[in-house]
Order: structure tokens, then sequence, then C-alpha cells
């Protein structure tokens, strides 16, 4: 039970799944809003989020040498 709030443990983890998929929902809307019409102002943060996501995510991941 003590691993689940732990650094790198399993809530630590699930967040950054979580975030990873928040930051893509994100992603897609400004693409949809962008093919609408609309500015790119939310398809490059949304983009900007997903690498950073992507990063955390695999961070998280990775085993410690």
């Amino acid at each position: 039970m003590s691993d689940l709030f732990e650094k790198n443990g399993v809530v630590d983890r699930l967040l950054a799944v979580a975030c990873l998929g928040v930051s893509l929902m994100l992603l897609d809307l400004g693409v949809d809003h962008r093919r609408h019409g609309g500015s790119i102002g939310w398809a490059v943060p949304g983009a900007v989020l997903v690498l950073v996501s992507c990063y955390a995510t695999v961070r998280r991941f990775r085993a410690r040498r």
C-alpha cells in the first residue's frame, strides 16, 4: 500500500498518463478548430503539452539505473 503514493508509484504514473490523455484531447480540439477556420492558437499549445507530457510519462516509466 505504501507504493501507491511514493515517487514514481502507481498514482504518480497514473497521473502522468492522465495528463498525456488530456493534452492529446487538447491537441485534437485545436486541430479540429483549425480545420473549421479557427485560430492556430489552440493547436500549438496542445502540441507543446503533448511533447511535455510524453517526456514526463517516459521519465515516470523508465527504470532507474
